[in-house]
């Protein structure tokens, strides 16, 4: 078994993330929560965890900081909290939800499928993760299905239970493999060269996938997009492990290399089935669909180790 909860970083740590020009994606910060505010307000994560988000059990809170760009001029998206159970599970009990460009937060959270407790998405079920046991079977997964949502309705407001015709929230996380060692393909040298072959080798690795979708139930209007007739076949991303379309939502696909107490070391975006978002074309981002060079593309992401 894996305590997922030992590969995330124990203290507060900034990461960097790059495509493999070097051109800046990701730019994270982890930890356990502290006593500061949250952006925007007088709350901190503790404070509106035990406000909106408590998932009712023991374990302790966690924050995942995600902003994008580099250093200089990064905006922060939104604040993940992750509760960290004594079980050794882990649970994205929600966020510190930006609206706007770099600002507009709210409380964003999620309720059980008959909207009578919180919950959330699923990392690591109970007792922790576990790898298949033979060959091609097919690893445990920790999962939710038909969980609602809940939030502010604006910054400062009411924090609301959308209720069974609001979005509600699929997801699946699985542990692919655990790796004694892993290089990532492309990294920073001595000398602080960026580029292929210059990755850096971890330790005590895990590669993790998680589905994710959502879907609004009264929405006649939503699509449901089925892109497995267009998803391609690249070695190491066999298709009954890395495409998953569940009738009725929109979802999407990330892959995790994160090594232990160091945290994030390769983010894979997989696919996006609706790609409105992003004012593309539906079924056409991510690795195994894209036709983009990966290296100049942002599906994969690496950790520039500075």
């Amino acid at each position: 078994m894996v305590d997922l909860r030992r590969y995330w970083p124990s203290k507060k740590t900034t990461v960097q993330t790059r495509n493999g020009k070097g051109d800046a994606y990701g730019y994270y910060t982890f930890g356990p929560a502290g006593a500061e505010a949250l952006p925007e307000s007088t709350m901190s994560a503790g404070q509106m965890y035990a406000s909106y988000l408590d998932q009712g059990t023991p374990g302790g809170l966690y924050l995942w900081h995600k902003a994008y760009g580099d250093a200089s001029s990064s905006c922060l998206a939104t604040v993940a909290h992750l509760h960290f159970g004594e079980d050794k599970s882990v649970i994205e009990a929600g966020d510190w939800l930006g609206t706007a460009s770099c600002g507009g937060y709210i409380a964003f959270g999620y309720t059980d499928p008959t909207h009578s407790k919180k919950d959330g998405l699923a990392w690591s079920a109970p007792g922790g993760m576990r790898t298949p046991k033979t060959t091609g079977a097919t690893p445990v997964a920790a999962e939710r299905y038909g969980i609602g949502t809940s939030s502010q309705g604006a910054p400062g407001g009411a924090y609301t239970d959308h209720g069974p015709s609001g979005y509600q929230a699929w997801n699946k996380t699985l542990l692919i493999e655990t790796l004694p060692t892993f290089t990532p393909a492309y990294g920073r040298d001595a000398a602080g060269v960026w580029g292929p072959g210059k990755g850096k080798t971890y330790s005590n690795v895990i590669r993790v996938i998680m589905f994710h979708g959502t879907r609004k139930p009264l929405d006649k209007g939503y699509k449901d997009i089925d892109c497995s007739a267009k998803v391609k076949q690249i070695a190491g991303y066999p298709s009954q492990y890395f495409y998953l379309h569940f009738p009725g939502y929109n979802s999407y696909t990330s892959e995790y290399y994160l090594a232990r107490e160091e945290g994030l070391l390769q983010e894979t975006l997989l696919y996006v089935e609706n790609g409105e978002y992003w004012k593309k074309p539906d079924c056409s981002m991510g690795l195994l669909l894209e036709a983009e060079p990966a290296e100049s593309s942002f599906s994969v992401t690496y950790r520039d180790p500075g």
